[in-house]
């Protein structure tokens, strides 16, 4: 468990990741059986599973193993001494020192979820890291791979010779990223040593350990089926599988199995008997063609700095020799000729290349004679080996000619039939995994037999001469480079080597192979009675010298001096037979070039017949050398007419610089081209070319004429339709213009006095015609519009003839040629400055309206009210709002939502008003309140638009803060009303500049009027007593004064409208506004004071009688 005492987090502890799909859980068990518990190192694995599936995976792996296994959880921290295994449907990766799980997403095809983990784990500052695939069915964890290697990683790779797919581990070897092949039970040990680990690895358990040797041995039941189907397609096709190693050939009989009779071994054993297609079927099986150009870069790197050991000695009637037994479809076989065909480009006097390649398979020798490979293999030989070698053809690359030339690919038995002779390299790749021992060493056998003295082995990344032949040194053994010894002590004694030659015989020709009549040789029966025989002749021809020794002695000398000669015989007798069976190959190859040589003549007469277009062809003395059939419209040629100078035939047509042109042609110049007239008005377009042999030179010449009568009249009939074109162009009002297919020349443009107009083609155009800012968005407009092949549309500004700017609404449509390419654009522009002035203003004005509507304090808003289906409204949503609404109705973003969602208690008068507003269309203002919302507004509403769209309009504005100072105004006006009456005083306001008095009904009684009477200032002077009036007036405008305080006091007599005179004592206050400063209005209160008046008298009175 995590925290334990020998846990690691992994920022320290080495991280393994380990890929796999198809076949690698037994791989897994064999992986992690022997890691000790107390390993320090954290394991990430990754394997394709359906992601609809539950996945058994760690409880499969912790059964055998001594780590925790568990799925990883998202942002789970990595521990060492724990497995984290990926769960179904999820992608794995590594941030830092957790673990990251997300969805697996499939819309867009299959992801390589192995490589997707392998690159997170390939950053900066990772811990020690390695990175394992195991068995697998496609090419997923290569990528990968190749990045943790890029990191300082190890990498580690399942022997496919061992995985139950091959395809994963064969395309990380192939792509030369892996630092060790290993079965997978080896790994754990590399791994420890790779990191400095003292640990002990576990032993497996027994269960454990018989089900990997059966993984890695058949049983005896699944030997004997193999060796049944072996036999059996032996007897049907005559290839013999015996060599391949059984474990091998079980696996892909299993294949053929299910495929055709659902595994059952007796069924199939019978079907492979009798059927006619099943035994190439499993051939086909059998025959791994995995190949490609410079697979494994930097072992053809390592191999191009040997090339010229190749070449030493050898001069230009030698040949370099090169074999390349299984090569599958040839791309090994052209990487290796490429490399000898750049190397002996740099000699002076270079010798011969020939490269041998063979294979079992018929279609691929066929495909690699015929040198044709699809386009993806211009990646990997790269541009410059792409143009130097290879011709671009419809179905993608072709090898030259030149390269081809020094190839020959036949079919062939590596291990069965006779060896090529006399090699100088041998390369071999990724066979040897596939034999057994004794196919092995035959292999390395019929090598050593192949190879010159210092000729060179090279195998693939997996393979080695695993120590059972010392014929080969290696040059680097990294890259499976080897050298072949010519250590003396390394020969073997005639007899030895007449044993050797007599078993290679045997297994070519003798009981181990099927007989062939072209097989056929000396048995070893007929070796010993030709041995008998030669051992009479010398016994009759004793030399002098030994006539004095005994009988035995003549004996031994004799037979030592026939094994001599017999080893000499022998290895010219395999010598010869290879030489046949090269021979047999080169006749093959030859003749196959013969067949295509005499399809090639035939089609060549057939297209020579078939072509509609006199040609005429002449070697270099400018003599005729064939003809096509239209060639007779215009020469006057007969069959006997071949090998007669051109200049002795007379023609039909108009061209007197036809020898000299084609003089012109021979002698190197460049080829022309005329068009010239014939007979009865005929047009003809000549073509005068070089006819080209090998190597590009110049052989003779070939003519050509194309008869373009028809396109001279339609260029006439194209000229009349321009002529009346520029008629139209003439009397339009529309500015036209022509452009050409990219649109980076303008070819004509009539600008009708509003632009500049150009009669000449110009590709400055975009810059004399349109404003600086303006071009991204032509520019934009074009390349859509050439994208799609559609209309080009725009309204834009331009550059008009007075250097102002105007604006243009420009159209233009493409016109196509006969293969459906844009030849030219054709385009009218129209002046629309004047509609875009208006709409400019237009939308200046709704800018300002929108800048007014959105910056007024009133609240605006659109509502569309809905009816019931007895047409009463009863709801209503908001459509458009400026900002003001949320403030005013205090609703937080109402656009879009009904009243009755925002407040279900809302009253029932707002629906009907706003529905008499769109029933009627008569707007309406009331006051209201809204006791949901809690607020009191002053509306405004008004139908907008269709009625049958039911909207109003309305202008609205929070009155609650002045509907409660209203009320509390009415209050306390309320109440000083009931203090004034109680003490019988009227209040009054006078307002100066406009003569208006306000009083209440107490000051109107005061002075003898009635409520609803009217006061003035003059009215009320006019009732002052006259002794009272002067000091009043003074009193009343020492208040009125600015510089003043303003406060009013006064006591008068009255003389009421009633007749009664009465005192009256005045208090207010001046209220002063504006600049200069002025008297505003006159507030006060007024009351009958006549009785304390007359009670002033009677005191002093009194006061008189009491002194």
């Amino acid at each position: 468990m995590p925290g334990h005492s020998r846990d690691i987090v992994s920022k320290q502890a080495p991280l393994v990741a380990i890929g796999g799909s198809a076949g690698s859980l037994d791989a897994l068990i064999q992986f992690f059986e022997v890691l000790p518990e107390d390993c320090g190192i954290a394991f990430i694995v990754v394997v394709h599973l359906s992601p609809n599936e539950e996945s058994l995976l760690p409880e499969l792996l912790q059964r055998r193993c001594a780590l925790k296994v568990i799925h990883a959880r998202n942002n789970q921290h990595i521990f060492a001494n724990h497995v984290y295994v990926i769960p179904p449907g999820r992608i794995l990766t590594r941030q830092q020192d957790s673990l990251q799980v997300a969805p697996l997403d499939l819309q867009h095809g299959r992801v390589a979820v192995i490589d997707v983990l392998f690159e997170s784990l390939a950053v900066p500052d990772h811990p020690p890291l390695a990175g394992i695939l195991l068995s697998g069915a496609d090419s997923d964890g290569t990528a990968g791979l190749r990045r943790i290697k890029q990191a300082g990683g190890l990498t580690l790779v399942q022997n496919p010779a061992d995985a139950a797919q091959e395809i994963m581990p064969r395309a990380a070897i192939d792509s030369g990223c892996v630092d060790a092949v290993l079965s997978a039970g080896q790994m754990p040990a590399l791994l420890l040593s790779s990191f400095g680990i003292n640990a002990t690895l576990r032993r497996p358990p027994a269960l454990q350990a018989l089900k990997t040797k059966h993984l890695l041995k058949p049983t005896d039941k699944e030997a004997e089926l193999v060796h049944k189907a072996v036999q059996s397609l032996r007897r049907r096709t005559g290839r013999d599988f015996s060599y391949f190693r059984q474990i091998v050939v079980l696996r892909h009989l299993r294949r053929r199995m299910e495929i055709t009779v659902q595994g059952k071994a007796a069924d199939y054993l019978a079907l492979l008997d009798t059927d006619a297609a099943e035994p190439e079927a499993l051939l086909r099986e059998l025959l791994i063609s995995v190949t490609g150009f410079f697979r494994d870069p930097e072992a053809f790197d390592a191999l191009r700095r040997h090339i010229p050991e190749l070449f030493k000695g050898k001069g230009e009637a030698d040949f370099v020799r090169v074999w390349v037994p299984a090569c599958a479809t040839g791309e090994e076989a052209y990487s290796i000729a490429m490399l000898l065909q750049e190397y002996a480009e740099t000699l002076l006097h270079p010798p011969g290349i020939r490269v041998f390649g063979c294979d079992l398979d018929r279609s691929a020798i066929e495909k690699a004679r015929a040198g044709l490979y699809r386009p993806v293999v211009a990646a990997s030989v790269g541009e410059e080996r792409l143009e130097r070698f290879f011709l671009r053809e419809a179905g993608g690359y072709r090898v030259r000619r030149e390269l081809r030339q020094i190839m020959l690919f036949a079919e062939n038995d590596v291990v069965g039939d006779p060896a090529f002779t006399c090699i100088d390299l041998v390369s071999c790749r990724n066979l040897l995994i596939y034999l057994n021992p004794e196919g092995q060493k035959r292999m390395m056998d019929v090598f050593d037999f192949a190879l010159d003295p210092h000729g060179m082995l090279f195998l693939g990344a997996a393979e080695g001469l695993l120590n059972f032949n010392t014929a080969f040194y290696p040059l680097e053994s990294r890259y499976r480079i080897y050298r072949r010894s010519t250590d003396p002590q390394r020969k073997t004694s005639g007899g030895g080597s007449i044993q050797r030659s007599l078993t290679m015989e045997q297994s070519a020709y003798g009981q181990a192979a099927l007989p062939r009549k072209e097989r056929e040789g000396p048995t070893l029966n007929q070796l010993q009675d030709q041995l008998k025989l030669l051992q009479q002749r010398l016994l009759g021809s004793v030399r002098p010298e030994t006539a004095g020794a005994t009988a035995q002695q003549q004996l031994q000398v004799i037979t030592q001096e026939l094994h001599a000669t017999l080893e000499e015989l022998d290895i010219h007798r395999q010598e010869l037979r290879s030489m046949n069976a090269e021979l047999t190959a080169v006749n093959l190859v030859l003749s196959t070039k013969l067949d295509e040589l005499e399809q090639i003549n035939s089609d060549l007469n057939n297209h020579m017949n078939a072509a509609a277009i006199p040609m005429v062809f002449l070697n270099r003395e400018l003599r005729i050398m064939r003809y096509t059939p239209r060639a007779l419209d215009l020469f006057r040629l007969i069959p006997a007419d071949i090998g007669r100078m051109l200049s002795d035939l007379r023609n039909d047509l108009d061209y007197p610089a036809l020898p000299s042109d084609a003089e012109h042609v021979l002698n190197g110049g460049d080829p022309i081209e005329r068009e010239i007239r014939g007979q009865a008005g005929t047009c003809y377009f000549a073509r005068v070319l070089p006819y080209h042999a090998q190597q590009k030179r110049i052989v003779g010449v070939v003519l050509t004429f194309f008869d373009i009568t028809e396109r001279k009249q339609s260029e006439a009939a194209l000229q009349a339709s321009e002529e009346k074109l520029r008629t139209f162009i003439s009397a339009t009002s529309e500015i036209v213009y022509e452009m050409s297919a990219d649109w980076l020349e303008m070819r004509s443009l009539d600008g009708k006095n509003f632009i500049a107009t150009t009669e000449i083609p110009r590709k400055d155009w975009i810059e004399e015609y349109i404003p600086e800012d303006e071009k991204p968005r032509v520019w934009a407009a074009i390349k859509q519009a050439t994208a799609e092949h559609g209309y080009f549309e725009l309204e834009h500004r331009v550059v008009r003839i007075d250097g102002s700017t105007g604006w243009v609404f420009s159209r233009a449509i493409p016109l196509f040629d006969q293969q459906g390419h844009i030849a030219k654009w054709f385009g009218t522009a129209s002046d629309i400055t004047e509609r875009k002035c208006t709409e400019e203003a237009l939308h200046d004005s709704e800018e300002q309206y929108r800048k007014l509507f959105d910056a007024i304090d009133e609240g605006f808003c659109i509502i569309e009210v809905l009816f019931d289906g007895d047409d009463k409204p009863v709801d209503y949503r908001f459509l458009q709002i400026n900002p003001a609404v949320e403030r005013q109705a205090g609703i937080k973003e109402p656009t879009g939502r009904w009243m009755r969602e925002i407040a279900p208690r809302h009253e029932q008068y707002w629906f009907e008003t706003y529905g008499r507003v769109v029933q009627t269309g008569e707007p309406v203002r009331f006051e209201s309140e809204a006791k949901e919302l809690g607020r009191f507004f002053d509306v405004y509403a008004f139908r907008v638009g269709d009625p049958k769209l039911r909207r109003v309009g309305i202008l609205f504005n929070d009155i609650s803060t002045r509907k409660r100072s209203d009320d509390a105004l009415r209050a306390e006006e309320s109440r000083l009303r009931l203090a004034l009456d109680a003490a019988e005083m009227g209040c009054y306001a006078w307002y100066p500049a406009e003569d208006r008095t306000e009083a209440d009904a107490m000051l109107l009684a005061l002075f003898g009027l009635p409520a609803d009477a009217a006061l003035t200032h003059a009215s009320a002077a006019a009732m002052i007593h006259p002794d009272d009036l002067e000091r009043h007036e003074a009193v009343l405008r020492r208040a009125l004064d600015p510089g003043s305080d303003g406060i009013f006091r006064d006591e008068i007599r009255v003389r009421g409208a009633d007749g009664v005179e009465r005192w009256l004592a005045f208090n207010g206050k001046v209220e002063f506004g504006g600049e200069p400063r002025q008297p505003v209005r006159l507030s006060g209160v007024a009351r009958d004071v006549t009785e304390q008046r007359r009670a002033v008298p009677a005191c002093g009175a009194k006061d008189r009688e009491h002194p």
